[in-house]
């Protein structure tokens, strides 16, 4: 880690948990190793991600001898309900428990099917989300709003199932497309992010919003109850960019 870690505290009415932001957060997870050595957990991760980062993650995650992961292949179409079968039957055939916690790794696609997976799994499991997009970090991975597709329409079948930390590693950020990130800067703005400061040249990212959330009576939808701060500042030249999310 860089040694600026940002934490914001998310209210609900089913409890609370964090947000953590920085550069190289993920070893944080470490928190809530209790959480994940009550039994087997399960990794649910991108596999552009995992092709990008999987070295970085297993790293960070060298401790730990009690997971398998499940790898997801990008696109909207694999948050289905056909899909979503499929998991169950592998977390089932993994020995994911009752104890067991979900741990999602990759963009609002993979944060949605990680949460919906733990939503419903024995009637609700523990899930820690690790957004890889700019767009994940300031909107979908904050809320606890999880669903899967069906061909009727999109999220369509979901709940509302809070995280027990959303870890925002800036670190993953590095690999993001550029009209990736100006899709997630262009959210931050549009729902109350001070867009004087987001000024984002072509190739630099200059701001991470810091997301405060109070929930009122009812689980918060999306970024209906969010207050963003861009007060992370971190930047990496498009030279060093691979594709990916």
């Amino acid at each position: 880690m860089d040694g600026t870690v940002k934490r914001a505290p998310v209210k609900t009415p089913g409890g609370a948990y964090e947000v953590v932001v920085g550069a190289g957060t993920l070893p944080l997870i470490e928190e809530k190793r209790g959480l994940l050595e009550r039994d087997v957990f399960a990794l649910v991760v991108n596999e552009t991600v995992l092709g990008l980062h999987g070295e970085y993650i297993h790293r960070c995650l060298g401790g730990y001898r009690n997971f398998d992961t499940y790898v997801m292949p990008d696109g909207e179409e694999q948050k289905s309900y056909r899909h979503a079968e499929r998991a169950f039957d592998w977390l089932l055939g993994r020995g994911v428990s009752r104890r067991s916690t979900i741990v999602g790794i990759g963009g609002g696609v993979t944060g949605d099917f990680a949460g919906y997976l733990a939503a419903l799994y024995m009637r609700g499991i523990s899930v820690i989300h690790v957004p890889t997009t700019l767009l994940a970090m300031v909107d979908s991975s904050v809320g606890g709003k999880v669903a899967v597709n069906l061909s009727a329409g999109k999220n369509i079948v979901g709940a509302f199932h809070q995280p027990e930390i959303v870890i925002a590693d800036v670190e993953f950020l590095r690999t993001l497309p550029d009209n990736e990130m100006r899709n997630g800067l262009a959210e931050a703005v549009t729902r109350g992010g001070r867009a004087a400061q987001c000024q984002v040249p072509a190739v630099e990212l200059n701001g991470l919003a810091r997301r405060v959330v109070v929930a009122g009576q009812r689980p918060v939808e999306g970024v209906a109850a969010i207050g963003l701060e861009f007060d992370h500042i971190g930047g990496h030249g498009a030279g060093q960019r691979p594709q990916g999310i």
